[in-house]
């Protein structure tokens, strides 16, 4: 299947492309960090991407992504793909800055005669709208971390832009030019990160992440937690982390009642509950550019990466073993059961603990 990561750093999306049974226009007014598209015969994924720094109003990363399927080639990866992401469904959920979630929130498209419409929501800033025609089916994805939803500036700036073309199937990558010259000084280009070098010790990413874990757990307090529940014992615990839209790893508290991995972290990261790692965007972003980078292993042999898919996952796996470890060790009121903990990776690509996660 021909795909690519896309990074948009110093550039725009083009005005107008098609892409799948899109078309976007007026796409290059939304600032676009990153994205990732995959097209064949039946099946077609655009995922766009944007972080926000922790004194933003919209702090955190936002995606939105849009999933779509010719009928009927496509109708069991299109009828698989809603219902994992269904799975997790809230059945009353409000949205911040809207209110309760309704079909028309986020619902940008007008849809031809014969076409159904549905959506639900896995949390208040996870939104999802799924359409069928005789030969196609979508699903679009709205979701941010930080800030009210009404006016998120990727979410909000996306939304008019995209029209349905049922007729069009459109496989070629998504454009991209460069950002306009009004936002750099006259004859500028922009400057490569000279401090940035192709290499990582993940060593040093696990004594990091250990001196985070143990401080996030001598700092919590029931009565005093930034994460899901009303107060109370810790049910779970969360080590989320994102390698490819701005690099960090977060530890967050669950005080719900028998609380179960539902994606619910993602809605509290915020200066304190994340450690940022920039530079492992650096190396996602080199290895999708189909350069390499040199990963020192905890053993200290040092390969050659090349897949930014497989370098996410030495990462979580590295997570995943501090955890293993720290939790022989836990302050009073933390459990340390396997089903206690998750070690997850943002997007989903992995899963350490939990009721369905790999062992290490």
């Amino acid at each position: 299947m021909p795909a690519a990561q896309m990074s948009l750093q110093g550039r725009r999306l083009a005005p107008t492309f098609n892409f799948g049974c899109l078309r976007f226009e007026g796409a290059d007014a939304v600032e676009v960090e990153d994205g990732f598209w995959s097209a064949e015969e039946a099946e077609a994924t655009l995922r766009l991407s944007a972080s926000y720094p922790p004194g933003s109003p919209w702090r955190g990363a936002a995606l939105v992504a849009f999933f779509m399927f010719r009928l009927p080639a496509g109708r069991e990866e299109f009828e698989e793909t809603v219902g994992r992401y269904r799975e997790r469904a809230k059945l009353k959920v409000r949205v911040p800055g809207v209110g309760p979630f309704a079909e028309d929130v986020l619902q940008p498209l007008d849809l031809p005669d014969g076409w159904t419409h549905d959506c639900f929501a896995r949390g208040g800033r996870d939104l999802f709208h799924v359409y069928q025609g005789d030969s196609l089916g979508l699903m679009i994805r709205w979701s941010c971390q930080g800030g009210d939803v009404s006016d998120h500036p990727l979410l909000g700036g996306l939304a008019p832009t995209v029209r349905l073309v049922p007729g069009q199937w459109a496989t070629d990558p998504p454009e991209r030019h460069d950002a306009p010259d009004a936002e750099r000084e006259d004859g500028d280009e922009p400057e490569p990160d000279g401090d940035f070098k192709p290499a990582i010790d993940l060593r040093g990413e696990a004594e990091a992440f250990r001196t985070f874990l143990k401080t996030r757990l001598s700092e919590f307090r029931p009565d005093d937690n930034f994460g899901p529940g009303e107060g109370g014992p810790v049910t779970l615990t969360t080590v989320g982390a994102d390698a490819g839209q701005g690099g960090w790893v977060a530890v967050v508290f669950d005080t719900r009642p028998a609380a179960q991995p539902d994606g619910k972290w993602t809605l509290y990261l915020d200066e304190g509950v994340t450690l940022d790692r920039p530079h492992w965007t650096g190396c996602w972003e080199r290895l999708c550019e189909d350069g390499e980078v040199a990963v020192t292993g905890l053993d200290g042999v040092t390969t050659a990466e090349t897949d930014p898919d497989a370098f996410g996952a030495r990462l979580g796996r590295t997570l995943a073993g501090v955890v293993a470890e720290e939790r022989a060790a836990l302050p009073p009121g933390v459990p340390s059961a396997r089903e206690a903990w998750s070690v997850e990776d943002f997007d989903g690509a992995w899963a350490y603990f939990g009721p369905h996660g790999d062992d290490v």
